[in-house]
Formats: C-alpha cells, sequence, structure tokens
C-alpha cells in the first residue's frame, strides 16, 4: 500500500512536470503561449506537445485505474431521460456535422452572433436557470435543506451571469451604444468576457470539462458520490460526463491551445477508462461506439479547415454544446431535489 502510494506520487507529480515544462518551452523557445490560436498543427514542435499531453494525462488517470474498485455505469437504473438527454446531445452533433458537408453556408450562417447557435445557448442557458429558480422556491422554506440554498443560488447567478454574457445583454438586439467604459473590449460591446477573451474562453471550457468530467469521474472511482446531500444533488452524474465530452471534440481555430488539447484527450482518456470499469456488457458496446463518435467528430472538424467562413465559427457550437450540458445539469439538480424532498 505505501508503495503504491508512493508511485501514485510521482505518477502525478510527473505529470505536472510535464505539463509545465511544455508551456514553459512553448512560451520561452517557440515564443508561443498555451493559449495560441490559428490553423490545426499537428507536426514537429505542434506532435511532440500533443504526445506530451497524452502521456501526461496517462499519468493523471493512472493511479485511479489502479486504486478503483468500483464499477462505473454510464446510467442511473436505466433512466429514460438520461438516455435521452445523450441522445438529444447525439443527434444535434451529427445534425451539425452533416450540416457542414451538405450545407455547408447555412452551417457558416446559424454561427453568426445573434443566430441560431448563439440563441440556443441563450436559451439552454436560461432555461436550466428557471428551473434552478423553481427548485430555490421549492426548498426555501423546508429548514432542514437550508445547506442547498448557497449553492443553487451561485449557479443561478452564473447561469444567467453566462447567459448575458452570451447575447451580450441584449445590447445588439436593442442597438444599444457600447459605452466608452467598454471600448477597450475586443468586440467593441458590453460584455465582460471579451475584455480577455483567450482567457475567458479557455477558463470557460477547461472549468466547465473539470467541473463535468474529471470531479465526478475521481469521486465514483472513490466511492463518494453520495457520501453527502450536497455531493448527491450537485456533483454531476456519469451521463452528464459523457454529454459533457461532446463539446470537447469541436475544436478548430483553439486545437493548438495546449489547455484545448488537454480536455479533449482528457475526455478520450476518461471515456476509456470509464469503458474499463464498467462491468456491463450493453453499456460497454455504448460507451465504446460513443468512444468513436467523439474521436470521428473531432477528426471530421479539424480537417474541414476550408469549410468555415470564420477560423473561429466552431467555437460558437462548442459553447452551445456547453450551454445544453448545463441545462442537463439542471435537470438532474432538480430530480435530485424532488427525490429528497419525496423521502
Amino acid at each position: 500500500m505505501l508503495i503504491q502510494k508512493h508511485l501514485n506520487v510521482i505518477s502525478l507529480t510527473s505529470a505536472a512536470l510535464i505539463i509545465s515544462t511544455l508551456a514553459i518551452v512553448r512560451k520561452f523557445v517557440y515564443l508561443q503561449g498555451p493559449l495560441i490560436k490559428g490553423t490545426p498543427e499537428i507536426s514537429g514542435m505542434y506532435l511532440i506537445s500533443t504526445v506530451c499531453i497524452i502521456i501526461s494525462l496517462l499519468l493523471i488517470y493512472y493511479p485511479l485505474l489502479l486504486t478503483s474498485h468500483a464499477s462505473i455505469t454510464a446510467f442511473s437504473n436505466n433512466n429514460k431521460r438520461q438516455h435521452t438527454s445523450i441522445g438529444v446531445a447525439v443527434a444535434l452533433s451529427v445534425f451539425l456535422t452533416c450540416l457542414l458537408f451538405f450545407n455547408q453556408p447555412w452551417f457558416n450562417s446559424i454561427s453568426y452572433e445573434d443566430k441560431l447557435i448563439e440563441w440556443l445557448s441563450f436559451f439552454f442557458l436560461l432555461s436550466g436557470a428557471f428551473i434552478l429558480v423553481f427548485n430555490f422556491n421549492k426548498i426555501r422554506k423546508i429548514y432542514s435543506l437550508i445547506e442547498l440554498y448557497i449553492p443553487l443560488l451561485f449557479f443561478l447567478v452564473l447561469y444567467i451571469l453566462i447567459a448575458m454574457e452570451e447575447v451580450s445583454w441584449f445590447s445588439r438586439v436593442f442597438n444599444i451604444e457600447t459605452p466608452e467604459l467598454f471600448y477597450a473590449n475586443d468586440q467593441n460591446e458590453i460584455n465582460l468576457h471579451n475584455f480577455f477573451t483567450d482567457y475567458s474562453e479557455n477558463l470557460y471550457y477547461v472549468g466547465t470539462h473539470i467541473y463535468f468530467v474529471a470531479i465526478p469521474l475521481i469521486t465514483c472511482c472513490l466511492g463518494l458520490q453520495n457520501q453527502t446531500r450536497l455531493l448527491r444533488i450537485f456533483l454531476a452524474k456519469p451521463h452528464l460526463i459523457l454529454i459533457a465530452m461532446i463539446s470537447s471534440a469541436y475544436n478548430y481555430n483553439m486545437w493548438n491551445s495546449l489547455f484545448i488539447q488537454l480536455t479533449f484527450f482528457s475526455s478520450i482518456i476518461a471515456l476509456s477508462f470509464i469503458y474499463l470499469k464498467n462491468t456491463m456488457s450493453k453499456e460497454k458496446i455504448y460507451i465504446l461506439l460513443f468512444l468513436g463518435f467523439i474521436l470521428v467528430t473531432q477528426t471530421l472538424y479539424l480537417c474541414s479547415g476550408e469549410r468555415y467562413q470564420r477560423l473561429h465559427e466552431i467555437t460558437e457550437f462548442k459553447e452551445m454544446f456547453i450551454a445544453f450540458t448545463l441545462f442537463v445539469y439542471a435537470l438532474d439538480i432538480h430530480a435530485e431535489i424532488k427525490s429528497l424532498i419525496d423521502e
């Protein structure tokens, strides 16, 4: 046991050293920061970088694989809503990919600001916020559930903030002139995230990946998912891990970013990990198919640069799938609170 602990520490330390060294080399040797954008590169320094990222992630997941004895299932008691959520996400992704190849002009047009994809993101986030408001009102008079108030309020504010930032606080809709205070904004609009676009985007993408993929997987491996009422309600369920992974396959102009590749390959390795720790043959086939779906999706978008009107338009679709993940998460919170009240 002691030897295993030392191996785990060595494994995690090695991963941290590889990632840190990679960031330093890219910054000071190749004069390119970890958040670099542009046409995807798959040769030379970038290929070495990708290999190092994969090795570091394997070192991170290695201790979990050895120490976890728990089986990880993709669904809770064959929950139909969970199956439906994944089905909708996959169907939407397949539809958009078909658009890219068979109706490219429409694919390009719906990615612009104030078009379909941006409003879908807003709709998912606002719908999630309404669900959280409903649950907040439902428990506010139940003293025994008082510890749920603050996290519910936190997520409610977060959903509304992201939704309003998505549509620049309706400034374009109502033709509101941008105040002088926001002139430094990258898009000259009334929003906060475009003051530091690269940082805010990576924080949003990496943050949601950690919260909806990494943390739930770790807690499931350690058997902590139902240890407290807070974990039971607010910890993302395994099916949500799968949904969150779809957004990680929508990369093009940010592919060279260190953090974007970390999220994508983390999803692939995490999905492989779930496959290995699953004991249900039917689910294992399902997970294997989903793994192939993620790999094919990312490959198609990486190889379709000539089909984009703007290098960054793929990020609009990425953000829409993150918004859908947050919407499903709000539904999960509602289901758990309802179950808790009915007990």
